[in-house]
């Protein structure tokens, strides 16, 4: 089976980004794959696209002004007739998925792993006045593609709920829940240094800015892995026991976990969120608010949800931080979440 994976950018280290290589991974073992993307960059994850077949449909993207917003609109836009000779189109997050369902009338079958619907477009996420009105002209175009989609794979119960806000109930019988591959192979727990771990892509929804507001005013050692576009403001307000390790390895990361104090994730309304799982398989807990994805992810005996506010909430629980929480109960959540798992659901639809 030919089958085509369209995912909106590969420019940054984070959870969309690894799914695709572990998708391609997966799936090229039994299938001929290619990933059709706007920008590639070399250095996301090597160890999952090193070997890749990846063309790059929009290298120009890179250097216009809100490149990941005006990526988004060129989606929306795209003609498909380069996904005539493949036989499934797996779309990877908004807005691939309205490129990949115009493959529908050469009859091709169109599958919409979705991390999530165009929140921005519908309001439930705001990026300010500009972005939020041009993601608005998406709307009609995304209208239409989810009609001509097979399937719409939600990453999460709480995903499944916002599609339900947006689409009509016609649309919403084709949703089907499926919790997002996670690598579980490598992970050790270790004995803590004491340092806590934020794994995230540095933007504002991510809420690193309070994180760091509550280290700085804590002795506890944070050490913070991604990159993004608020790297340099976030270094400027952070303090000396605040530490930036910018893109690692897997393996590194994987050390980071292994030895670390807890996870730490204030990410605003969370899809998902393989930080938990990734901490968890390390017999490691999760310090994360009272959001999204993080309220299936982790349990009582796995880690620590916080409510509003935040930066309180959080200041407190490190002041009085005592980890009793058990690794073999971490890592038995953990592995739910598997690869395993998750392509048996997904090659069982194809």
């Amino acid at each position: 089976m030919k089958i085509a994976i369209l995912a909106p950018f590969l420019t940054s280290t984070g959870g969309a980004e690894k799914v695709t290589g572990i998708h391609y991974r997966e799936l090229s073992k039994e299938h001929e794959v290619t990933v059709f993307t706007s920008v590639y960059d070399k250095k996301v994850y090597p160890e999952y696209f090193g070997n890749t077949k990846v063309i790059e449909l929009m290298p120009y993207a890179e250097k216009l002004p809100m490149f990941r917003t005006l990526t988004n609109i060129l989606w929306a836009v795209k003609n498909a007739n380069f996904l005539k000779e493949f036989d499934v189109i797996l779309a990877e997050t908004p807005n691939t998925h309205i490129t990949a369902s115009k493959a529908k009338k050469w009859g091709k079958k169109v599958i919409w792993y979705s991390e999530h619907p165009n929140k921005i477009a519908y309001g439930l996420e705001d990026r300010g006045t500009i972005i939020n009105s041009l993601m608005k002209l998406t709307i009609p175009a995304d209208k239409t593609a989810v009609e001509n989609i097979d399937v719409i794979f939600a990453n999460s119960k709480f995903m499944e709920s916002e599609f339900k806000k947006i689409y009509s109930d016609e649309i919403t019988k084709k949703i089907k829940v499926l919790y997002p591959p996670t690598d579980l192979d490598g992970y050790k727990h270790k004995k803590s240094k004491g340092y806590f771990l934020c794994v995230s892509r540095l933007e504002q929804v991510k809420r690193v800015d309070v994180m760091i507001e509550v280290f700085n005013e804590t002795d506890k050692e944070l050490i913070i892995v991604g990159s993004g576009p608020e790297e340099e403001k976030l270094k400027k307000i952070a303090g000396k026991n605040i530490r930036f390790a910018g893109r690692v390895s897997e393996e590194k990361l994987k050390e980071l976990y292994a030895s670390c104090e807890a996870a730490v994730q204030l990410n605003t309304r969370e899809d998902f969120g393989l930080a938990p799982i990734e901490a968890g398989i390390s017999g490691k807990p999760t310090i994360a608010v009272n959001e999204g994805g993080f309220k299936e992810t982790i349990k009582k005996n796995t880690g620590v949800l916080i409510n509003e506010p935040y930066k309180a909430s959080l200041i407190k629980v490190l002041k009085n931080w005592k980890n009793k929480f058990k690794p073999i109960d971490c890592i038995n959540n953990a592995k739910k979440y598997s690869t395993k798992e998750h392509m048996k659901a997904l090659t069982k639809f194809l």
